[in-house]
């Protein structure tokens, strides 16, 4: 049985006898061809390489067979098949969304009054400090200072959002906390954040264009 026979059994795949052509590169005299999906590169006094679809334990055994028969080495690609939504391991990828980071939110209280904020790390980890500066009743907090003055008040934890994600940029993320600062009023912060001028104040409570006569 020939190699490429040999092949074409492990991979499934088929010699196509139309798929050689011949080319000069920069380093000499190549030559490519291929076995089904499988694509092969050669270069005169170099090494060969083939570039093989990843199917999981399969792809190895291709791996070791090329090399230890032709001296070919493999390089896995991406292969577009249910293996890319059914991995090797056959288990299917997970749903988990990662945690979102460079947030800025809105946490609610109870009676109605608001706080806003930003952090650059994971917002999860932001918003337990909160929590924990609430219940140790320190001063680390804008929200721990409210339930201070209010004990009977109650942060809504559960109702926590995020007003913008993903902003790595510390100057748009801070921007961004104080556009939301000016448009909900939330009356739990210590400050404003960000200056904004007093010509964009109107703009940014109403967005709307008062020029524009196809605005409603």
């Amino acid at each position: 049985m020939g190699f490429e026979s040999q092949v074409a059994i492990v991979s499934g795949a088929r010699w196509e006898k139309g798929s050689e052509e011949m080319g000069v590169g920069r380093k000499g005299r190549e030559r490519r061809f291929g076995v089904g999906s499988c694509s092969f590169l050669i270069l005169k006094f170099l090494r060969l390489v083939a570039r093989v679809p990843y199917l999981g334990t399969v792809s190895h055994k291709i791996q070791r067979l090329l090399k230890k028969q032709a001296n070919i080495d493999v390089v896995f690609k991406r292969s577009h098949t249910i293996q890319n939504t059914i991995k090797a391991t056959g288990k299917p990828p997970s749903s988990h969304k990662p945690e979102p980071s460079g947030a800025v939110y809105h946490i609610p209280c109870n009676c109605g009054q608001a706080y806003i904020g930003e952090t650059s790390r994971l917002f999860k980890t932001r918003i337990k400090e909160h929590q924990s500066s609430v219940s140790k009743d320190d001063s680390k907090s804008a929200l721990s200072d409210h339930i201070r003055d209010n004990p009977s008040h109650s942060i809504q934890w559960e109702r926590v959002t995020t007003l913008a994600t993903n902003l790595k940029d510390l100057k748009i993320r801070k921007l961004q906390e104080a556009i939301n600062i000016k448009r909900l009023q939330p009356s739990i912060n210590r400050d404003q954040g960000y200056y904004i001028p007093l010509a964009y104040h109107q703009l940014i409570k109403d967005p709307k264009d008062p020029k524009d006569p196809n605005q409603p």
